[in-house]
């Protein structure tokens, strides 16, 4: 099958989105959790998320953060026993929602800067709502596809501490089971009342990651089919005490929900403060050009203050110090950035870093000094390019010159040509 293909690129006017993709795992159950393919497709999934949330570009800026798109991904993590990555997606979810857990279809940048945004009127929202409490059921207690029972999946460091316990009760496919897990030093005693409509193929019991398996009792008989932080139970047809021992193995990850909450307001107040920006790398890839011949100088606007509203979004490009092409756009688009006319993206382009470029002619010989600058500010690095004497044979360029296709890089409708060039030498 033959179709046009979308445009490679997370930002830009058309590209494409993942969503059915975030349920490859959960809930289609389309690949497993451990497949290669999930795999890599998380690490990339990991680095579209701000503040663990999923973002969802929209008109080519990420200004909007989609509440329960993430649940997807937590879950998937969940299901392959990745507890740390699973915990800070749960906390992510959280530290979005209001002082009762409640969380919108999704949430705005603009709205940090106090302006209200239609999608905070749905809440709360029902989807986010079931998809949270699916997140946490899982964590204590889900169905493998492969007729598996797995429970206490994910520990927060904070649960594992001796005196503490973990309880759930709740239906699975299987049918109603509850449990209790009383951590004490070096182990836990687990009170399980099994499932008994259905017979899972087996019960897997988790313990906290850092941790390893010693020993294990089931009813004062000794179980040996354990395996890291994992134990396989044998069928169960009724009540179970089951003692565990373990044994750490690398420190508890120092990650608690007080943590992301600490997390979310260092990226609130820094997001929240006046920007900084700066205009970097000018460059040009041609330093020798003939009059008339278009050319293309680089730079990059690095940010390395907070994604506040820029007094002035243009970016200039400047011709032995006057203004020769304006880019009103780049930033308009820009990540790490806003302006009055654009809401603010919640993605930074590289950590606040956006590439520019701008065209123009230059129809005089000699040496010329170029620079790129934000607003009416005369640019702070320049490079110099030597101009050639036109040459009475050269033909004009196209009129419709096409430049780069990247959207960071804008062409000149008003450039003059070797044809312009060429009448303002008649006298």
């Amino acid at each position: 099958m033959k179709a046009a293909a979308v445009r490679v690129g997370w930002y830009g006017d058309v590209y494409g989105i993942d969503w059915g993709n975030l349920e490859a795992a959960w809930p289609t159950g389309a690949f497993s959790p451990d497949d290669p393919w999930v795999t890599k497709s998380l690490k990339v999934w990991d680095e579209q998320t701000f503040e663990g949330i999923f973002g969802y570009p929209e008109g080519g800026m990420e200004n909007l953060l989609h509440s329960y798109t993430t649940s997807s991904i937590g879950i998937t993590h969940v299901r392959r026993g990745d507890q740390s990555e699973a915990l800070q997606y749960l906390y992510g979810m959280l530290i979005h929602t209001s002082g009762t857990h409640m969380a919108a279809e999704a949430m705005r940048a603009y709205e940090r800067w106090g302006r209200h945004g239609s999608q905070t009127d749905t809440m709360p929202h029902g989807e986010f709502s079931g998809k949270y409490l699916t997140t946490l059921h899982d964590m204590l207690a889900f169905e493998g596809q492969d007729g598996t029972l797995h429970l206490a999946n994910v520990w927060a460091p904070q649960w594992a501490k001796p005196g503490r316990r973990v309880q759930f009760a709740g239906d699975t496919d299987f049918g109603h089971l509850a449990y209790t897990i009383d951590v004490a030093d070096g182990g836990a005693v687990m009170h399980l009342d099994p499932p008994t409509r259905d017979a899972p193929k087996s019960t897997v019991v988790g313990i906290p990651q850092n941790d390893a398996v010693t020993a294990v009792t089931v009813n004062g008989h000794s179980l040996h089919t354990f395996s890291g932080d994992r134990i396989t139970l044998p069928k169960l047809t009724g009540p179970a005490t089951i003692e565990i021992g373990w044994k750490q193995q690398d420190p508890a990850p120092a990650y608690s929900f007080a943590r992301a909450v600490s997390d979310y307001l260092a990226s609130y107040h820094k997001m929240t403060s006046p920007p900084k920006a700066r205009v970097e790398d000018t460059a040009t890839a041609h330093p020798t050009v003939r009059a008339g011949d278009l050319f293309q100088v680089t730079a990059n606007v690095v940010n390395t203050g907070g994604a506040g509203y820029l007094d002035d979004p243009r970016v200039r490009l400047y011709v032995d110090g006057k203004p020769a092409q304006t880019d009103d756009r780049a930033l308009a688009k820009g990540i790490g950035f806003t302006t009055p006319e654009s809401v603010i993206s919640f993605k930074r382009h590289s950590e606040g870093v956006v590439p520019v470029g701008l065209a123009t002619t230059v129809c005089r010989p000699g040496e010329h000094t170029l620079g790129v600058a934000l607003g009416d500010s005369q640019p702070t690095r320049t490079v110099t390019i030597n101009v050639l004497p036109l040459v009475p044979t050269q033909p004009a360029p196209p009129a419709d010159l096409a430049l780069d296709a990247s959207t960071a890089f804008v062409g000149s409708h008003t450039a003059a040509t070797a044809a312009t060039c060429r009448s303002s030498m008649v006298p």
